[in-house]
């Protein structure tokens, strides 16, 4: 089995997954904000699964190209920027882990919040 994972970060977020799923073989594909995330043909030929850990779907190819694909899996929340028909066309499920950051996002929110009205910004 051989899974997909995409992202623009310079870490390999893919480490849990081959925990998990230490019997699969993991291609992970690097690029920049600012370029198209396009893997190798072959590489998208053979992929069972892809995993996008980058804010935006860039694959910069079409869902015809992965032709053994079975599932895409945004690593993040929200379907916006992922090709929904041209997946459904295909048959192939898109999921996307909607708890995703949700706690640090609060968090975030409300330290600025307690930092101006506790006056800790002036020190």
């Amino acid at each position: 089995m051989r899974i997909l994972c995409m992202s623009w970060l310079a870490a390999d977020d893919g480490d849990l997954e081959r925990r998990r799923f230490n019997d699969a073989a993991f291609d992970l594909w690097r690029g920049r904000p600012d370029q198209d995330l396009t893997p190798p043909k072959d590489i998208c030929r053979d992929a069972l699964a892809i995993i996008n850990y980058s804010a935006v779907e860039k694959l910069g190819r079409e869902p015809a190209a992965f032709e053994r694909r079975r599932i895409a899996v945004r690593a993040s929340n929200g379907y916006d920027n992922m090709d929904l028909a041209g997946w459904a066309a295909r048959g192939i499920p898109v999921c996307d882990v909607p708890d995703y950051g949700a706690t640090e996002v609060a968090d975030h929110a409300i330290a600025p919040m307690l930092a101006l009205t506790r006056g800790i910004i002036s020190y």
